[in-house]
């Protein structure tokens, strides 16, 4: 068992070293990677989440009633 662990975390800082080695390569890589969640994050945010605000403002408009004299 402890051959297996030591395998595990050897070949993990393999791996970990040679994707680092490969993530200076390729700039383009890393840009996609840092900007992609945060401009569908905005998106999600500021469309849909606008989208559903006007949408609620429409409905309580339409429910509620105007006051009684």
């Amino acid at each position: 068992m402890a051959t297996t662990t030591n395998y595990f975390f050897r070949d993990m800082g393999m791996m970990l070293g040679r994707t680092m080695r490969h993530m200076h390569r390729s700039m383009h890589t890393v840009t996609l990677i840092t900007l992609l969640p945060i401009a569908c994050m905005m998106l999600f945010l500021y469309v849909f989440g606008g989208a559903l605000l006007a949408l609620e403002g429409i409905l309580m408009s339409l429910t509620t009633h105007p006051a009684r004299k």
